[in-house]
């Protein structure tokens, strides 16, 4: 399914967000393969 650009990016700011609150790996490192 494609995902628009912008939605994407802000799925991975509230992944980072949510990822940050709990001292998990930045969501930039476990979806470094998407290259955004």
């Amino acid at each position: 399914m494609f995902i628009e650009p912008t939605a994407a990016v802000d799925i991975i700011q509230g992944l980072n967000k949510y990822l940050d609150y709990y001292n998990f790996k930045s969501a930039s490192e476990l979806t470094g393969t998407l290259n955004i």
